[in-house]
């Protein structure tokens, strides 16, 4: 989930603003509200937030003074600017400044999720830069440097990315001493401060696991992804599943819980629950994860119990009956929702997966809240 904060000087449309886009449905959480921009500002360098939507005009900070100083201090956040039509020269001035959209009052109900596809492509792609330079300095510097090149020689080679908030040294330290005392041979970069990257002489199989604890010992703060191991050649590869691996399915408990499956294909189930509204086809999903297709389609039957296309069918059709007890959304809404296009087909899955319309999933949904179970006369049979 990508963090939002949303920034109005009016506690209504501050509301309006929060109730008008589904964000989570989308891939966002919201984390902040505020309607003081000075209080925001400072939350903002502690909440860390990717996206902040913002009013313009507001009476201690605008929001164009606020994207300058939330930008002074190097922080990597896009700002959505909404204003109203009067300030749309505000609104263009934010946009030369560096916003990435802006939206006029009232905000159109339609094109909300529009707004936040086109974020959530943004995001998604300035963070696969970020990790092809990481990528790029990495190969570059150990071309440059030997003494960054230790691991040339070594038959195996493995990936880890340490993930925090503030990497001290002192962690760093704990990790070259222990593959010192491992007699390891190894490559250690700390980009930006938030992150090391490691690229190691791979532990034999009856060492793993000490590494691995050793690992989840640093502390709760931390995200830790491992790569497979491979050969010093596949260093790209290694790394791309590394930091993969750090903002996905992290180890520690869910290695503990799946262990002996795929790590990849773990990340894969997890990727495939979080974009179940999206085109996915097991080729595709295969070649992202790094995973042979067949291989893939193996492990969709020892661990899941079925194959690909029944799998995601479960998993929309129980997110659709969740959507439609609430009866807050229309078939066409929750087909949508759910990654069906075309209403019509959405509701003869519905009823081949339960057995009922979705006309007949809402009166059954009905019987159950008011605890009749026997048919009401006068009902419509199906």
């Amino acid at each position: 989930m990508y963090k939002v904060v949303l920034v109005d000087d009016e506690i209504w449309s501050l509301e309006g603003l929060e109730a008008s886009f589904e964000w989570e449905i989308n891939g966002f959480q919201v984390v902040g509200k505020f309607t003081d921009s000075l209080k925001a500002a400072a939350r903002i360098m502690e909440i860390k937030p990717d996206v902040v939507f913002t009013d313009i005009r507001m009476p201690d900070m605008t929001g164009l003074e606020l994207m300058e100083r939330v930008r002074s201090q190097n922080r990597d956040v896009e700002f959505v600017m909404v204003s109203g039509y009067a300030e749309f020269d505000y609104a263009r001035q934010a946009v030369r400044q560096g916003a990435c959209d802006y939206l006029l009052k009232p905000v159109d109900l339609e094109e909300t999720d529009a707004i936040l596809e086109r974020l959530h492509q943004m995001l998604k792609y300035r963070k696969e830069a970020a990790d092809e330079i990481l990528i790029q300095r990495i190969l570059y510097e150990g071309q440059e440097e030997e003494k960054l090149l230790p691991i040339a020689g070594c038959r195996k080679v493995q990936a880890a990315v340490i993930l925090g908030d503030e990497m001290k040294a002192s962690v760093c330290r704990q990790i070259q001493k222990y593959l010192q005392e491992e007699n390891r041979k190894y490559v250690l970069l700390i980009p930006a401060g938030k992150k090391i990257v490691l690229l190691y002489e791979a532990f034999e199989e009856e060492k793993t696991e000490g590494w691995i604890r050793y690992l989840e010992g640093l502390g709760e703060n931390f995200y830790i992804g491992l790569s497979q191991t491979g050969e010093g050649g596949d260093a790209r590869l290694l790394l791309k599943e590394a930091i993969a691996a750090s903002s996905g399915k992290f180890i520690g408990k869910q290695l503990e819980m799946h262990k002996g499956y795929n790590e990849n294909f773990m990340r894969l189930l997890e990727y495939v629950e979080e974009n179940y509204t999206k085109k996915l086809n097991l080729k595709t999903l295969s070649e992202q994860f790094f995973l042979n297709v067949s291989y893939c389609s193996e492990l969709f039957k020892k661990v899941t119990g079925m194959n690909f296309s029944d799998y995601l069918t479960r998993l929309r059709m129980e997110k659709a009956a969740k959507l439609l007890s609430t009866g807050k959304y229309k078939v066409r809404e929750v087909a949508e929702m759910t990654g069906y296009s075309d209403a019509f087909y959405f509701s003869k899955v519905l009823k081949k997966y339960f057995g009922v319309t979705p006309a007949r999933f809402f009166k059954e949904q009905e019987r159950e809240e008011t605890g009749d179970g026997e048919e009401r006369s006068g009902e419509e049979s199906e």
